[in-house]
């Protein structure tokens, strides 16, 4: 039996076209007959490119667009900082709140224009990795530090049960990894309760990768918004609520570590928080020395550009 086989077929003339295949076996009369039938896909085909093609424009654009976005917005923050430390001013407290307020949001979109520049690099394959052998836990402690005083804030309890625990090095981008967990830690805080609580696990998954857990005690997901977790955009309801953000946080995570070659997912459950997890591949210590640690110490092993990786995957599909 046959199933979806891609292949080109000639015609008469001696020109191909594209079409998808299945054949099988019957019987007929007591005797095997084949049973086949091809569909053409000559316009599928032409829509997929146009898509891929559409898809491509729209992130030179968007990636061309943050570019200009950012000059403008940098002038207009660096006068705002100017204007609140002069002195000779003799600004009122109202003035100043007002500066203030331009100066958070200018921040706030910049950020935004950042991410979407980001997302822009990444689909369109220009993001640059360095894959570097990682002891895991030391970046684990450093991420948890760094979110310490927005958990404070909340008074919410991150507990690191990573922390001593004999951990593989792993082989990845140290900087891009951070940035993951750090994005991870800060939806779990910013989606939680007051009071609420973080875990932080970390264990290998049977000599093939290690997995690290970031469990939080928050308002977790109904089950027809899991499918949408992961878009970008889709803040799920949230985009009006006050806490902060774009919605594109996940959808560059689930990005980067898909570049890098490990996975990223979630189980959850609406009122009953989440647990957030990614896999990351184990460093062959046969070939690389023991590392300690963090991005300044990780000993680089290559780099390469997401798409290579991304052709290499297509590839083997």
């Amino acid at each position: 039996m046959i199933g979806n086989l891609n292949a080109e077929f000639r015609k008469k003339d001696g020109s191909f076209w594209p079409g998808i295949m299945a054949a099988c076996i019957v019987q007929l009369d007591g005797r095997p007959h084949v049973l086949s039938t091809t569909v053409d896909v000559s316009e599928l085909r032409r829509v997929q490119d146009m898509a891929i093609k559409a898809n491509q424009a729209k992130s030179q654009f968007l990636s061309s667009m943050s570019h200009e976005l950012r000059t403008p917005l940098n002038a207009i923050l660096g006068f705002t900082q100017v204007l609140q430390m002069a002195d000779n001013l003799d600004l009122t407290d109202k003035q100043l709140r007002a500066f203030e307020i331009i100066r958070k949001s200018g921040e706030h979109l910049l950020q935004l224009i950042n991410r979407i520049l980001e997302l822009s690099r990444i689909e369109a394959g220009n993001l640059e990795l360095e894959l570097c052998s990682l002891a895991p836990a030391p970046l684990i402690e450093e991420c948890i530090e760094m979110m310490a005083g927005a958990a404070q804030m909340k008074s919410i309890s991150i507990t690191n049960e990573a922390d001593g625990a004999d951990l593989p090095l792993v082989l990845t981008d140290a900087s891009r990894t951070r940035q993951i967990l750090l994005n991870l830690l800060s939806n779990a805080i910013k989606y939680n309760h007051d009071g609420g609580s973080v875990v932080v696990r970390a264990k290998p998954r049977d000599g093939v990768g290690l997995r690290i857990n970031i469990i939080d005690s928050g308002y977790g997901f109904s089950d027809h918004e899991h499918a949408r977790v992961f878009e970008p955009f889709d803040r799920l309801g949230k985009a009006d609520s006050e806490t902060p953000g774009a919605g594109i946080g996940l959808a560059i995570s689930k990005q980067l570590i898909e570049a890098i070659g490990g996975a990223i997912d979630f189980s959850s459950k609406a009122g009953a928080g989440s647990d957030f997890w990614i896999d990351l591949p184990l460093c062959d210590a046969t070939e690389q020395p023991p590392i300690a640690v963090l991005e300044s110490d990780a000993t680089p092993v290559h780099r390469h550009s997401n798409r290579r990786r991304r052709t290499r995957k297509a590839a083997s599909n």
